[in-house]
């Protein structure tokens, strides 16, 4: 499965309405695909893992960050980014350690010296900043909760 961060992240500029509809759908397909990359953690094996488990979601990850800097609007970055995160963290994080935390902080920093101090103090940046912060292991998210624990049909 291959969804470059670049699609998911780059709204048209027409008006603000439609502005609102790309960053939304943006959102809910970075939530989908991490969703797909961590729905399975049974094993470390890709082969055994339809969309390539959670060393996926990190390449994934990583191509976002590798594009930010041709980017012209952080801001409108920032929102997938935080839908990926609510859905792969609480994989990512036990998977890569303190490599995770150190790219935490390193995309807080990049957003940091873009974003306007007054945009920075957003709802968005300070789920960025929660995200760096956190010490402790990330939920899994409730929807994914649920389809680990179906029994399969």
């Amino acid at each position: 499965l291959e969804v470059s961060p670049v699609a998911v992240a780059t709204p048209p500029n027409d008006d603000d309405d439609d502005d609102a509809k790309a960053k939304d759908a943006a959102e809910r397909v970075a939530a989908f695909l991490a969703a797909l990359c961590c729905s399975d953690d049974s094993s470390d094996d890709e082969e055994s893992t339809p969309f390539g488990g959670v060393r996926a979601a990190w390449t994934w990850l990583a191509r976002y960050a590798n594009d930010l800097p041709r980017r012209r609007a952080p801001l409108s970055s920032l929102a997938p980014l935080l839908a990926f995160l609510d859905n792969a963290a609480f994989a990512l994080a036990p998977a890569f350690h303190v490599h995770f935390s150190t790219f935490l902080a390193t995309l807080l920093a990049w957003f940091r010296d873009r974003l306007p101090r007054a945009a920075f103090v957003g709802a968005a940046a300070v789920r960025l900043q929660d995200f760096a912060d956190t010490k402790h292991p990330f939920p899994v998210p409730p929807g994914l909760a649920t389809f680990r624990d179906s029994p399969p049909a």
